[in-house]
């Protein structure tokens, strides 16, 4: 036993001294717990040599592919493995298709994260929800959250001043309904929605009009209303959900309920798969881009590219989130014209990229190499590519009030059978 204990503590050392052995270094470790804790396992010195063997060669195939090789993935997934991934970020955008928070810690609610897509901007004479696709100038006003009001200004153009307006619904405003360009996500949709006032309005037209504003006041700013004074969030007038568009249906459960968002309670990105998408950009000699162009809640470190492909049940897991916060992936997130547009986000880490927005088409160009669903054979993604992945609450009430922070983790409990790039949705 103290000739396999020392041999055990050798070869980790030689697997873990080499940083592109780290899979192999996980691999080994899970292995030998596993088969050290098997009923048996001490009768005989050659089930223990070959055991290490087999451990050993298994460390060594993982550590040839980096973790990258299709036999790794497979037999990760085979056995069942859990893998966590870091928070390294957590971003909302309180108006749908303005700039975002950058936030060191945020409250989960049943609709998603507190104060993310609660407000939007309609077009007064039409109704319809504005976003970057129809004023891409929607990037530059940046939000902020002060005192129990949405504060807006205009990051561009500081000399037109802030307007603030509060957070919560105070059951006084106009009811107006509004409606989206048609699209998959929102469909025949037209929730009730709370105006926000003239104030709000004159600055939001001569913000995204600038000199060609006229006195009409063209955009609205407004919240999804609740009954009688009450928060959307509590008591909708008219609740919004995930599912109600047949197109979608079989990704979302009867509690994935929403508010501006285009599809899913919550986005998830990976930095793995920022950086593969990214070396494939230089690689072309194009710049990479900034993961604020994919606009998601949660950014996680990553393990492999595009590992969140075969995510199925997930866990948010940390000192605040009781026994956790069960997660479920409803889809791909497939991307638009907006991914070409630099993002702003500000806050505590306040990011971005910083060069102006360039006229090319990338990154959509690039991911529509290699991230087509089923190979651009999926009607319902339009030949739009896909990258972060869109995912829902298992039970929306348990994950109520809970408050997530930077740091805490996204364990993946359970593999799909396939990848979801391939999937029918």
């Amino acid at each position: 036993q103290a000739i396999l204990a020392q041999a055990l503590a050798q070869t980790r050392a030689a697997v873990a001294a080499c940083d592109k052995l780290w899979y192999a270094n996980i691999f080994y470790q899970d292995l030998m717990w596993w088969t050290l804790m098997r009923p048996g396992f001490t009768q005989g010195i050659e089930i223990r040599y070959l055991l290490m063997s087999g451990a050993l060669g298994l460390a060594v195939l993982a550590s040839l592919g980096g973790g990258k090789s299709s036999l790794f993935r497979r037999l990760r997934r085979f056995l069942g493995w859990r893998h966590q991934h870091r928070i390294v970020g957590i971003h909302v955008f309180p108006v749908k298709s303005m700039a975002g928070l950058e936030l060191s810690s945020a409250v989960l609610c049943s609709h998603g994260f507190a104060h993310d897509r609660r407000f939007a901007v309609v077009d007064r004479s039409s109704g319809q929800v504005l976003t970057q696709r129809e004023r891409a100038r929607m990037r530059l006003i940046t939000p902020s959250l002060i005192d129990g009001h949405l504060v807006l200004q205009d990051g561009e153009r500081p000399e037109n001043g802030s307007v603030r307006v509060p957070l919560m619904d105070s059951g006084e405003g106009e009811l107006v309904k509004m409606w989206a360009k048609p699209s998959q996500e929102w469909g025949t949709c037209e929730p009730l929605c709370a105006d926000c006032g003239n104030e709000v309005a004159r600055w939001l037209t001569q913000a995204l009009d600038g000199q060609e504003a006229g006195e009409e006041l063209k955009y609205r700013l407004v919240r999804m209303a609740g009954e009688g004074g009450k928060c959307y969030e509590e008591k909708p007038k008219k609740l919004r959900k995930a599912g109600a568009e047949a197109v979608w249906a079989d990704c979302y459960g009867e509690h994935d309920n929403l508010v501006f968002q285009d599809g899913s309670p919550m986005l998830i990105a990976s930095l793995a798969s920022l950086s593969e998408l990214n070396r494939r950009l230089q690689k072309e000699g194009k710049p990479p881009v900034n993961v604020s162009r994919f606009r998601a809640n949660l950014i996680v470190d990553g393990n492999e590219p595009f590992e969140e492909d075969w995510w199925s049940r997930m866990t948010l897991q940390g000192s605040d989130l009781g026994s956790g916060v069960a997660l479920k992936l409803a889809k791909p997130c497939h991307r638009c014209i907006v991914t070409t547009k630099t993002q702003v986000i500000v806050g505590e880490g306040e990011h971005g990229e910083t060069r102006p927005t360039n006229t090319s088409l990338e990154p959509l160009t690039t991911l529509k190499k290699f991230r087509l669903q089923r190979s651009g054979q999926d009607k319902r993604f339009k030949g739009a590519p896909c990258f972060a992945v869109n995912a829902s609450f298992v039970s929306p009430p348990d994950s109520a009030r809970r408050k997530i922070h930077v740091g805490d983790t996204l364990s993946v409990d359970t593999w799909a059978s396939q990848s979801a790039l391939k999937a029918t949705f």
